[in-house]
């Protein structure tokens, strides 16, 4: 079960590695949200094959139910939430003096024609199918429903920065894992590009 998890982790540090060294040799400042997406390219293919390896003993994933009006709600649910609980993230960090996330300030630094596609598609599809495709669903074969959900929002608040940002994304791994259930991969990861959109935008 927690195989996916460990395996993307293990993608992710040693891209951020890389890109440390990167930096140390006056690399670009930005190496580390560049190392981010291109873990996120290694991660698909390999977690594809690992979807493949677990279907036998997995139940059939829900398939996408709906047309591209269901699609669009997505992105818009996600874009929405997003932007919500970035705005509150933004105003208890100015009232509280709670500093940024190092990690969400390198990925701003990113030149928009990474940032653009990076974050809003690699990486969405990439952690859909890490979180919900497998982590998720096979939480879902040993445990209850509510457990699972639980669980993967736990595991997915943990991987996404600290403080306030681990509280956010705890609750949007909650709403991407309702989508996951409702409609399917596909509208899942149009909510989660949707959340990712609205960062983005609201850096620019």
């Amino acid at each position: 079960m927690f195989l996916p998890v460990l395996l993307h982790r293990l993608i992710c540090m040693g891209a951020d590695g890389i890109a440390r060294g990167m930096i140390r040799g006056a690399g670009p400042v930005w190496a580390g949200g560049a190392a981010a997406v291109a873990a996120a390219l290694i991660c698909i293919p390999v977690m594809l094959r690992l979807e493949q390896f677990y279907k036998k003993e997995m139940k059939a994933a829900p398939a996408y139910k709906g047309g591209v009006i269901l699609l669009l709600i997505s992105m818009m649910a996600g874009l929405c939430c997003s932007f919500i609980g970035n705005s509150l993230i933004i105003w208890i960090g100015n009232v509280w003096k709670i500093a940024a996330d190092a990690g969400q300030e390198g990925l701003k630094a990113m030149p928009l024609f990474l940032r653009l596609p990076g974050l809003c598609l690699i990486t969405p599809a990439a952690e859909e199918l890490v979180f919900r495709a497998l982590f998720y669903e096979q939480g879902k074969q040993i445990l209850p429903r509510g457990a699972a959900l639980l669980l993967t929002a736990a595991v997915f608040a943990a991987g996404h920065g600290a403080g306030l940002q681990t509280g956010y994304a705890f609750l949007m791994s909650l709403l991407l894992s309702v989508f996951y259930d409702k409609a399917g991969l596909p509208a899942c990861i149009l909510c989660h590009a949707g959340a990712n959109l609205a960062v983005l935008l609201a850096g620019m």
